[in-house]
């Protein structure tokens, strides 16, 4: 017997295409994921598998998956891409981060 299945699906509200954050601040994108069977996620920055830092929070949940930068620097923008995949097709959403703002360091 066949079950249901269906390549992934990614869905990014058109307002987040582009994200301009403040240095310091923190940003958070939520992308839409559906497929069956569940569409395995991996994020990227700058075409690169995005490391664990402690500034960038990933959380992947049943239908949706979340990226939240805290404690913005200047190295954080760039473009951010999301892939999905299952048995059955993989999928790419993409969005840019822009950061504005002042960035101080302190040589105490």
């Amino acid at each position: 017997m066949f079950g249901y299945t269906e390549p992934p699906k990614l869905s990014l509200d058109e307002r987040f295409r582009k994200v301009f954050a403040h240095v310091g601040g923190t940003a958070k994108v939520s992308i839409g994921v559906e497929g069956e069977p569940a569409p395995s996620v991996s994020w990227y920055k700058d075409n690169a598998l995005l490391r664990a830092k402690p500034n960038v929070l990933v959380d992947i949940g049943e239908t949706a998956t979340t990226i939240m930068l805290k404690r913005i620097t200047r190295e954080d923008a760039g473009d951010y891409e999301l892939v999905a995949k299952n048995d059955w097709g993989t999928t790419k959403e993409r969005f840019t981060v822009k950061v504005v703002g002042m960035q101080f360091t302190s040589y105490c």
